[in-house]
C-alpha cells in the first residue's frame, strides 16, 4: 500500500469510491471526514478536490454541529488556494 500514498490518481480513484460507502453512524462519518481531511493538503488539486467533495458529502451523516464547522473552516485555505491557481492559469 505504499505506492498508494504516492500514487495521486490512485488516490483520487479511492476517495472517489467512498462516494458510495454510506455511515452507519454519525461517528463513522465523522471518523472517515478525519482520515480524509489530510488529503486537504496535498499537492495536487485533483486528490483536494475529490478530498472535498468526499468530505461535503459525508458530513450530511454527521450531527455534530462542531465537527461540521471545523471541517467547513479546514475546506477554505485549500479551495482559496485552487481559486487563487486558477486565476493566475487563466490570465496566463
Amino acid at each position: 500500500m505504499n505506492w498508494l500514498k504516492r500514487d495521486r490518481w490512485g488516490q483520487v480513484y479511492i476517495l472517489d469510491c467512498l462516494l458510495s460507502f454510506v455511515p452507519q453512524t454519525p461517528q463513522d462519518a465523522e471518523m472517515l471526514a478525519e482520515r480524509i481531511s489530510v488529503r486537504l493538503q496535498h499537492a495536487n488539486s485533483a486528490v483536494v478536490l475529490t478530498a472535498i467533495k468526499v468530505l461535503l458529502y459525508v458530513m450530511n451523516y454527521m450531527d455534530n454541529k462542531r465537527v461540521i464547522d471545523y471541517l467547513c473552516k479546514k475546506m477554505g485555505p485549500p479551495l482559496g488556494m485552487l481559486l487563487y491557481i486558477l486565476v493566475h492559469v487563466l490570465k496566463s
